[in-house]
């Protein structure tokens, strides 16, 4: 054959050589050939050795047309942005031929993921002080771009957005999971990679070890809420579950959210400022809580004991915010107890 091969798509169970051992062997020559396995029946172990050698894709038999067509050209685009990379590099390499601010922002992009942390800040009851999962904060290092909102203009700038979503994600299990904490742990992922995640779920998330909860913000753009629920179908099949973050500040709409059922919606910020700020919103938002499919709410940016006692008033037991905890990098399993619903705001 003259023509160079671009994509490997191969059955996990096959004899004499199975799929897994054609991607090993392959490695050995073809170091970034895309590279996607389909099995109707797989073990954690085959898939967490598989993702070590470079696996583009796990896709589970059967498997429609369209989600086939969806992993070829996801393997071949990862595949032409990873060689787009490896030039972006050459060519830095080759002094003055790029920009001095480019280089300058790759520079300070660079220390600001090298001293990279993870910070948590619990989600609790307010009622009784008990904490039911941690939200994981990225907190970049020193320099230019030490503010998470900066760092993650830099990485779209830079082409490395997947890359850096990777890290945060595989970081944050690893704090998390090394404090023993029994709660859940709410990790923020965008839509792109709750897609990814489906059909190519990583070694964190198919340990069994974290109780894992992916938040998918509503300012972001969902290609539509059909590929999304059938994502999420598959990633529930490895124990996580899903919240809808930012809720009354994005672009989905609410029927469109609630046919994701989502086991938690967590309330905008600036949706729990108001309600303790004017009854008539609170009593609002009450009212519309009501629904059954809204699954677990939870207020976010709770920074006031009257919009805390607000939300409380409104149902919203759960809550997040300055109020109950900063964040911190030592995980909290119990926050002090506002009290009583019926208590008089202040």
């Amino acid at each position: 054959m003259d023509e160079p091969i671009e994509l490997v798509v191969s059955d996990l169970n096959m004899r004499p050589l199975d799929g897994l051992d054609l991607l090993r062997r392959l490695r050995m020559t073809h170091p970034d050939l895309p590279f996607i396995l389909m099995s109707g029946d797989v073990e954690v172990d085959q898939v967490a050795e598989a993702m070590q050698f470079g696996l583009s894709n796990l896709l589970l038999k059967p498997t429609e047309p369209a989600r086939f067509e969806e992993a070829v050209q996801g393997a071949l685009a990862q595949a032409s942005n990873r060689r787009l990379a490896q030039g972006f590099k050459a060519t830095t390499d080759r002094v003055g031929l790029l920009p001095k601010h480019t280089l300058e922002l790759d520079a300070s992009y660079a220390r600001a993921v090298a001293g990279l942390r993870i910070h948590f800040q619990p989600i609790v009851n307010a009622r009784s002080g008990a904490v039911i999962g941690s939200e994981a904060l990225m907190r970049p290092g020193p320099g230019p771009l030490s503010s998470p909102v900066d760092l993650l203009d830099a990485a779209k700038r830079l082409g490395r957005s997947g890359a850096l979503e990777d890290r945060l994600l595989e970081q944050a299990c690893a704090a998390f999971e090394a404090q023993g904490a029994p709660h859940q742990l709410f990790l923020n992922c965008s839509v792109q990679k709750l897609l990814q995640l489906a059909t190519a779920p990583p070694p964190w998330m198919m340990s069994g070890r974290l109780k894992l909860v992916l938040e998918v913000t509503e300012r972001e753009r969902p290609p539509s809420p059909g590929p999304l629920a059938e994502a999420m179908s598959s990633v529930r099949r490895f124990g996580a579950a899903l919240a809808i973050d930012d809720l009354g500040a994005g672009h989905a709409g609410l029927l469109s959210v609630l046919s994701l059922t989502p086991e938690f919606v967590k309330i905008d910020r600036d949706v729990v400022q108001l309600m303790g700020e004017r009854a008539d919103v609170a009593v609002a938002v009450a009212e519309l809580l009501r629904d059954d499919r809204w699954g677990a709410v939870i207020a976010e940016g709770v920074e006031t004991t009257a919009e805390a006692y607000a939300c409380l008033d409104a149902g919203i037991e759960l809550q997040q915010g300055f109020l109950h905890a900063r964040p911190a990098p030592q995980v909290v399993t119990e926050v002090e107890a506002l009290g009583q619903a019926s208590a008089r705001r202040p």
